[in-house]
């Protein structure tokens, strides 16, 4: 059960306008789909966790996605994007392994990690972008 995070949809991946993104936001949903080019090119940063549903860290990231994403609140978008449905976005951004974490701020990638990333780790990476932001 999502408490205060729920999940939306934004359709289209980076190419070919087919699949199904998972964002988790505090929002309710969102009333315009995006595509995903749209959603990196925003002045907030946005977390892309490239997922596989049979992988078993994968699975370990969702709750801490979630918590993440609810005690960051608007300051971060989080996505999650499974490579399997989505294998032209794996191409694009060169994804050999899952889970993969990419960092997006005005479309630019500014961090990129594979394996279980702790909530403490992805909190510092953001401030430390908002601290170099100012």
């Amino acid at each position: 059960m999502y408490n205060s995070v729920n999940l939306c949809h934004a359709a289209t991946t980076p190419r070919s306008n087919q699949g199904v993104f998972f964002i988790f936001k505090q929002q309710q949903i969102m009333e315009k789909k995006q595509t995903f080019n749209e959603i990196i090119q925003s002045e907030t940063p946005v977390l892309v966790d490239f997922f596989a549903e049979w992988c078993g860290p994968c699975k370990m990231m969702s709750p801490i996605l979630k918590d993440f994403a609810s005690q960051m609140g608007d300051r971060v978008r989080v996505i999650k994007i499974d490579v399997d449905k989505n294998p032209a976005a794996s191409q694009t951004y060169r994804i050999q392994g899952v889970p993969t974490l990419i960092l997006f701020q005005k479309g630019k990638i500014v961090w990129r990690q594979s394996g279980v990333v702790q909530k403490k780790q992805l909190e510092q990476i953001v401030n430390q972008l908002a601290t170099q932001a100012q």
